[in-house]
């Protein structure tokens, strides 16, 4: 591979020249560049929590301070690993080689920066939302170079990298917001009455501690027919996202309560018999 270099620019790439000092130089670069990461990162994360209101907010800042931080340390490692290549040809062959170098050893990688990188500037989503992620559901918690996190509902952490953004489709939730839709189903006997469950549900949703309800964030109960039962679907909106789930058992445990003093029962299992 030298040699090919040596072919297009005419000077050979003398590798000699990076020394042991030179690699402890870059070794501090990335040290302190990591130090730099995660004492920003914890500094605005501490910040954000401290602040409800601008929580989302805040931490869309986190991707931000990690790419910067990241080029400035590329761009030191770049300065370090230049300087003993004096002659504008070394340099250029050298900056060849390093290129080559990068194309076949950490292609993926690149693919997952460029993918980092329009998540943050086109926003599909940002720290803090929740988001449905091909298969996978959660609150987004970091941005790296590298993959997104997500946190799910049973609190398993699942890392996503971020070359998927060009395949996967991306559902965001909230949008950057506190406030979300929650979608809460009830399933209810088909011989049950239909307009007790429907006013109960909407009681039950418009009443609850995390609803906010406004003309802006109306609150819709719609009844769906099957075969052996209805859906009782409420759609509410949940004043910060922290409390999806929060709501939504609060919803079903308060709505149940009231259905069964209503004689409003669950569906029954049915026994289908096949023929012959």
């Amino acid at each position: 591979m030298a040699n090919l270099i040596t072919d297009l620019v005419g000077t050979p790439v003398d590798l000699s020249l990076i020394t042991s000092d030179i690699l402890v130089q870059i070794l501090v670069v990335v040290v302190v560049g990591f130090l730099v990461v995660r004492i920003l990162t914890f500094f605005l994360w501490y910040l954000a929590e401290r602040q409800p209101y601008h929580r989302i907010l805040i931490k869309t800042l986190i991707p931000f301070v990690k790419i910067i931080v990241s080029i400035a340390a590329l761009y030191g490692i770049a300065i370090v690993i230049s300087s003993p290549y004096a002659n504008i040809n070394e340099l250029l062959a050298f900056i060849l080689l390093f290129g080559v170098i990068l194309a076949f050893g950490i292609k993926d990688l690149f693919s997952n920066i460029v993918g980092s990188t329009v998540i943050i500037l086109e926003k599909p989503f940002q720290i803090g939302d929740m988001v449905t992620f091909g298969e996978h559901y959660g609150e987004v918690t970091d941005i790296n170079l590298r993959s997104t996190r997500l946190v799910t509902p049973e609190q398993s952490v699942v890392s996503i990298p971020n070359l998927m953004i060009f395949n996967e489709p991306v559902t965001s939730s909230n949008s950057g917001h506190l406030v979300m839709m929650v979608i809460t189903d009830l399933y209810i006997d088909s011989r049950c009455d239909e307009e007790k469950a429907l006013r109960i549900a909407r009681d039950v949703a418009v009443t609850s501690k995390y609803a906010v309800v406004s003309k802006k964030y109306p609150c819709t109960v719609r009844l769906d027919d099957f075969p052996f039962y209805r859906r009782v679907r409420i759609r509410v909106y949940v004043n910060d996202i922290s409390y999806e789930f929060e709501m939504k058992t609060e919803i079903t445990r308060r709505a149940w309560a009231e259905f069964r003093t209503q004689k409003i029962y669950p569906p029954k299992p049915q026994v289908v018999v096949s023929a012959g």
